[in-house]
């Protein structure tokens, strides 16, 4: 099945992550997201900046001939997971979800994709430094998030997408394991980067 090998030419690409379009990924990865553009991008504005900026790089140059366009919605949640002996919040789970509307320009056709990154952060008593970490939180959470809908739409743009967000995408157990391999070497790469991070 060709969703079969375009997730076995994503995990051959390795931890790098490289953009489905870029040189040496052609073929069954070269088409796809080359036939989906980019449309509105709603939610909170470094969140909605970032994810624009993001999918902008990774996807390839749109020409506006694009049959697919995909829309995003944007929702950000954060949640203290610990809290010292004062009940003061000290670490913060920040969660993002991503509404991803999907529209066939040619039929009219709509399909929509719920996906969700976790990011976690400290509170320190330093203002800055506080904010710092919850700005680094925001973003690895929508590196991570860009890298979800970029396969995603993949896989949509290879007409292999649900009909509903709520119909499994990977119906196979050792797809699954490869999809959650994907999706933790992306959150490893998110950590270091957060790590380098000045």
């Amino acid at each position: 099945m060709r969703w079969l090998a375009l997730l076995a030419a994503l995990a051959l690409s390795g931890c790098g992550f490289r953009p489905l379009y870029a040189s040496g990924l052609d073929g069954e990865l070269g088409g796809p997201l080359g036939d989906v553009s980019i449309g509105d991008v709603r939610g909170p504005q470094d969140a909605r900046d970032l994810m624009r900026s993001t999918l902008s790089k990774r996807l390839p140059p749109q020409d506006g001939d694009e049959r697919y366009q995909m829309a995003i919605d944007l929702r950000e949640q954060r949640r203290a997971v610990s809290v010292n002996i004062d009940s003061n919040a000290r670490r913060f789970n920040y969660t993002l979800t991503g509404k991803v509307t999907y529209t066939d320009k040619e039929t009219g056709e709509r399909r929509v994709q719920n996906l969700q990154s976790v990011a976690s952060f400290a509170v320190t008593p330093s203002q800055y430094a506080s904010l710092v970490a919850r700005e680094d939180a925001v973003r690895r959470a929508v590196l991570d998030l860009a890298r979800k809908i970029e396969l995603d739409a993949a896989f949509y743009a290879q007409d292999v997408a649900p009909t509903t967000s709520n119909e499994t995408l990977f119906p196979e157990s050792n797809t699954l394991d490869a999809v959650r391999q994907l999706e933790n070497e992306a959150r490893i790469e998110s950590e270091r980067e957060g790590a380098e991070a000045p």
